[in-house]
């Protein structure tokens, strides 16, 4: 009776898990966190508030570098236009690799609830090779560590040994419970 028992509440554990991935869908506007700091007098709009010329998505789960992916619960991601990089002679993850990228990447929390950053993931496909994360402190950090309270945004940057910078790939997930976002540069 044990076995069994085991056996159905694995099932019924898979079952929740599969159902409660997130949904991603591209945002019209990059929406904005509290702690974004001011550039533009009170009652004009920031570009950033009122850019008419974001990047529309491609096919679902697939967005052009500088767009933003917003989540049904309020949990926004914008992938930066990639940039060369030049890594520092102590830099980790360059071994192979002539060549290298950098972007920007700004997560908004409008869940209502706080948001761990440590699940955040990215991988990056350059010419159907597997491109190399750069660890490069204190130039790059990462994501951050501390949890992003409701309401706020976080920006940070991540840097990868490509093979061709022409031809990026860029896999993000946010945490295990949401789906990825693929990033493609426009051709």
């Amino acid at each position: 009776m044990n076995k069994h028992f085991a056996l159905g509440l694995a099932a019924v554990s898979a079952i929740v898990l599969t159902g409660c991935s997130m949904p991603a869908q591209p945002a019209a506007t990059a929406p904005a966190g509290d702690n974004r700091p001011t550039t533009s007098a009170p009652g004009e709009t920031s570009s950033a508030e009122g850019s008419s010329s974001e990047p529309t998505a491609q096919d679902s789960g697939t967005l052009a570098f500088g767009a933003t992916y917003a989540y049904e619960d309020g949990l926004s991601v914008t992938v930066g236009t990639p940039k060369p990089y030049k890594p520092r002679e102590y830099a980790a993850g360059t071994e192979g690799f002539k060549r290298f990228i950098v972007v920007d990447v700004t997560v908004v929390n409008k869940t209502g609830s706080s948001w761990d950053p440590a699940m955040f993931h990215a991988t990056l496909q350059s010419s159907n090779k597997e491109a190399s994360e750069i660890f490069d402190s204190p130039t790059l950090e990462g994501p951050p560590s501390t949890t992003l309270l409701n309401g706020r945004e976080t920006t940070f940057k991540l840097a990868f040994g490509v093979a061709d910078p022409a031809d990026l790939v860029l896999e993000v997930r946010p945490s295990f419970d949401r789906d990825p976002v693929i990033y493609l540069l426009e051709s």
